[in-house]
């Protein structure tokens, strides 16, 4: 089946949308990056935290593949934005002096504390009460399900899911990279299942080592 909101963005919004990109990047004010900013780095991207603003951080490409790669990110992340509570908010795109930058939510947990990815939480699981640890197994099988039924992404690294605490016993599963849209209705059902189940065990077993 064919996803015509999809369609309807890429071919119908898509021009309107470069003008509006290319706007933020010429027009906006440049910001500076140091060492002092840095926060974490990924397979492609470095990630500081925004110099005049806590609560947000900068994507900046580290291995250069084009202006276009940063585009497609921005329009994907605009496309399943407003469809889940599971993804930062995206800000927009700047000029910094690394290159062009993408603004995103810095994800905080209720205290102010940053919050941590799914691969530094496990150590703190492992010390949780079994009750909570068959909750959290649960609630992220379902979150699992839930994710990867609407978009298929290389979101199955536990580094690129955190975990916001609400307040001391409520959290969200908030995924912060490595997404890409796709139509749950090209994906096989069968399929869908084993691969949240592999993902399920592979936690498991993290915390069993």
């Amino acid at each position: 089946m064919i996803n015509i909101s999809y369609i309807f963005f890429c071919h119908i919004l898509k021009p309107i949308y470069l003008i509006y990109f290319y706007y933020n990047i010429y027009f906006s004010e440049k910001i500076y990056l140091t060492n002092k900013n840095y926060l974490s780095k990924g397979r492609f991207k470095k990630v500081f935290i925004h110099p005049n603003d806590n609560n947000k951080c900068i994507k900046v490409l580290h291995q250069k593949n084009g202006l276009w790669d940063i585009i497609n990110e921005e329009f994907r992340f605009f496309i399943i934005n407003e469809k889940t509570n599971n993804l930062p908010f995206f800000y927009q795109v700047i000029q910094t002096n690394l290159g062009n930058g993408l603004v995103f939510e810095l994800i905080r947990d209720y205290n102010g504390k940053l919050s941590l990815t799914l691969n530094e939480y496990i150590e703190i699981l492992k010390n949780k009460d079994d009750n909570f640890k068959k909750n959290f197994i649960f609630n992220f099988e379902k979150f699992t399900f839930n994710h990867i039924n609407k978009y298929l992404s290389n979101y199955q690294h536990f580094n690129n899911i955190m975990i916001k605490f609400i307040n001391d016993n409520e959290y969200r599963f908030i995924v912060i990279d490595d997404y890409d849209y796709n139509n749950k209705y090209y994906l096989n059902s069968e399929y869908i299942k084993k691969d949240v189940l592999r993902f399920v065990n592979k936690l498991k077993n993290k915390l069993s080592d």
